[in-house]
């Protein structure tokens, strides 16, 4: 689990870095890249938070019980819940910041 847990770090370090990274002369066109690729990764962080929250039945086996004791559809409901508000809306804001920087880069005279 810790060796899952770490690849789902890796990932997300590695999306954050390509989205915000670069030098001066590619800023624009890497944020564009950045801004949509944040935002294709909102969609379906989004997408896949529902159908967690919202699945009728537990999607995947439950393994060792929390500290609140909850059911394999209550555990699934609330790690749903967290990709819905918590990952879902952190991509669409750093996408948003993004193409505004870009955005008002873009409107100042050189």
């Amino acid at each position: 689990m810790a060796l899952e847990q770490g690849a789902f770090l890796l990932c997300a370090l590695w999306v954050w870095l390509c989205a915000l990274g670069g030098d001066r002369a590619t800023r624009d066109r890497r944020a564009l890249g950045g801004a949509g690729a944040l935002l294709m990764t909102s969609m379906h962080m989004t997408l896949l938070g529902a159908l967690l929250t919202l699945g009728p039945r537990a999607i995947y086996a439950h393994g060792t019980p929390g500290a609140w004791s909850a059911s394999a559809l209550e555990d699934q409901q609330l790690g749903g819940m967290v990709m819905l508000l918590g990952a879902g809306s952190s991509y669409l804001l750093g996408a948003l910041v993004l193409l505004g920087a870009m955005l008002q880069r873009r409107r100042r005279p050189a």
